[in-house]
């Protein structure tokens, strides 16, 4: 059963494939079986590794859209995950960061990857704290037809705020980053887990928001 972030009582519980579609994909010369929990893709990281909080099997169930994420592999700074239709993505250990890569549905921009480069930050830590300023440069790769898309990317880190979100409650940093000097991301992040609680995407058409709805620590 999926639990609340304070790891008491049980959340929704959102359906799961118990069977999930093998998504191999090739990116950086080299490949990956996301079925596998003893492979992981990408072989340098531009991003310092630091540490995650993540384990094989942790279980992340979001809304806007229904998902249920769960971690298949961990190596080298990566993280490999899939959901419950079969779908893909790869993240740094730091969970604020965009994917990496995507995939496993048919629409163009459902599949795809980032190069992320020129990462800097004002702290020599990779640990996320109040006050950070962090930039970065994204090299975005969507699949059909191959769009590609160059971003500068600007974040600052608040002091650490406690929110609630459909699974219960959380200390969360909140992360805000601008693309090309836009307003884009506004994100809730939790050290204790590893990931965001939290996603706020700005859009033409007004905020996207996206809530943890349950959450289950592997075994």
């Amino acid at each position: 059963m999926f639990k609340k972030l304070a790891l008491i009582g049980t959340t929704f519980l959102v359906g799961c494939s118990s069977q999930p579609n093998k998504a191999p994909n090739i990116i950086f010369g080299q490949q990956t079986d996301f079925s596998s929990t003893s492979k992981v893709l990408l072989t340098s990281n531009p991003v310092p590794l630091g540490r995650t909080a993540l384990t094989v099997g942790d279980k992340f169930a979001f809304n806007n859209p229904s998902e249920v994420w769960t971690v298949v592999a961990i190596k080298n700074g990566y993280v490999n995950w899939l959901n419950q239709d079969g779908s893909y993505m790869t993240t740094f250990y730091q969970g604020w960061l965009p994917p990496v890569q995507w995939g496993g549905r048919s629409t163009i921009k459902d599949e795809g990857h980032r190069f992320i480069t020129d990462f800097k930050s004002n702290k020599s830590s990779v640990k996320l704290s109040g006050g950070d300023n962090l930039s970065y440069t994204v090299k975005l790769v969507q699949g059909r037809p191959g769009e590609q898309f160059n971003s500068q990317w600007k974040c600052s880190v608040g002091d650490k705020v406690t929110i609630q979100v459909p699974a219960g409650s959380a200390v969360t940093y909140e992360v805000l980053c601008f693309e090309n000097g836009i307003e884009r991301v506004l994100l809730n992040y939790s050290e204790e887990l590893g990931f965001y609680v939290r996603h706020v995407l700005a859009t033409d058409t007004g905020p996207v928001v996206r809530e943890l709805v349950g959450y289950q620590k592997a075994k």
